[in-house]
């Protein structure tokens, strides 16, 4: 049987049915004691004791009767109408949301500083063991300092900076999206006090659905203006093309001028001998002294004449055929655009014959293409 550990002090120990006293020095506590103390065997020192616990409990009944109390401010409180409720409350919605949105641009702004300080891999392990975010929370963070850490910590008077400093992370977020004049636009026309995350979501995303409609537009007419861009530049450089060769033609219409003159002056000569010559033939034959050696140069120098005169007219018609040609400019790049044909489909039927010995079918696609594309040119000629 265990030994009976005695309290010396306590008049009862011996009846007590406890074999190890629990309140020693404190035997107020002990509700056998408390309910079998009489004036002959109280503890010496209890009654200060219990003099003390008396103002203990009384204290404590005092302190809870305080705090239940309310305070100047909730005194005051119950004396306003619901209005100046909501203004107190909107005041103390917004001071919260202010500190808020402080708090995260800067914790974004310490996190953003972590990660360039962290060797590469440690980044998810450090976050979850030190300050217990996700990888997305700090980004979410990160991203948030990026975006208005600068007006904010500089508490810049600007009517973005007002409003996000009244909202919550999450609608900040929402509108870290935008551009920033698309930003200012979207905080000067819409209430974002009162406008929940979804409503603000739900808007967000059909201006960015309309951004996005609008790039993809300007980038289809960027394409089309490329495209009327590229066809001018052929245009002119098909114009230009048909002024140099009306140039060339132009210079060898002239030197083809000069060739004719010298022709003629050749003409003339010929002729000149021509008719000496026939004059000599005709005085002999009068003088009854014919002379087949003169007769043969007269008909040698007719032939030649006739040569050169033949030579003169066609020179003549190509001199006039040049001189239209140089004075048409339409003309001119008709017949680049001809050339150009003739040389790019040299170049197809190439490439055709290459493909037809790799891919038949595609090839068959290709030439039926090409049969439409000359049946058109051709119905329009």
């Amino acid at each position: 049987m265990a030994k009976k550990q005695i309290n010396k002090r306590c008049p009862f120990q011996m009846e007590c049915e406890r074999t190890k006293c629990m309140f020693v020095n404190c035997e107020l506590g002990c509700n056998y004691y408390c309910d079998n103390a009489a004036e002959d065997n109280v503890i010496p020192d209890q009654e200060e004791r219990r003099r003390l616990e008396n103002e203990r409990v009384e204290r404590e009944r005092e302190e809870r009767m305080l705090a239940e109390m309310p305070s100047e401010d909730e005194v005051t409180l119950f004396s306003r109408d619901v209005a100046e409720i909501a203004q107190k409350v909107n005041d103390i919605k917004r001071e919260t949301y202010e500190a808020c949105a402080l708090g995260a641009v800067r914790i974004g702004g310490l996190l953003k500083e972590a990660k360039k300080k962290l060797p590469h891999g440690q980044w998810e392990s450090w976050l979850a063991q030190n300050v217990d975010y996700s990888i997305s929370t700090a980004q979410r963070l990160m991203k948030l300092h990026d975006t208005y850490g600068e007006q904010l910590i500089a508490g810049a008077d600007d009517v973005v900076t007002d409003a996000i400093a009244s909202m919550l992370p999450s609608k900040a977020l929402l509108l870290a999206q935008l551009e920033p004049e698309q930003r200012r636009e979207y905080v000067e026309t819409h209430d974002t006090e009162s406008e929940s995350t979804r409503q603000m979501r739900e808007e967000i995303q059909k201006l960015k659905a309309e951004k996005e409609k609008l790039s993809a537009d300007l980038d289809a007419e960027t394409l089309k203006l490329r495209c009327v861009e590229d066809d001018l530049e052929k245009e002119k450089n098909a114009s230009h093309e048909a002024l140099r060769t009306a140039a060339t033609q132009a210079e060898d219409a002239k030197a083809k001028a000069a060739e004719i003159e010298e022709l003629q002056k050749q003409i003339k000569a010929l002729k000149e001998k021509q008719k000496a010559a026939k004059a000599a033939a005709e005085q002999a034959k009068a003088e009854a002294k014919p002379d087949p050696a003169l007769e043969a140069e007269v008909e040698r120098l007719r032939k030649e004449a006739e040569v050169t005169e033949e030579r003169i007219r066609t020179m003549e018609e190509e001199y006039r055929r040049k001189l239209e040609r140089a004075a048409n400019p339409n003309m001119q790049a008709f017949l680049f655009s001809v050339q150009t044909w003739q040389k790019s489909s040299a170049e197809l039927l190439q490439y055709y014959a290459a493909v037809k010995t790799e891919d038949t079918a595609s090839a068959e696609k290709f030439a039926e293409a090409i049969k439409q594309q000359l049946g058109a040119i051709e119905q329009s000629l």
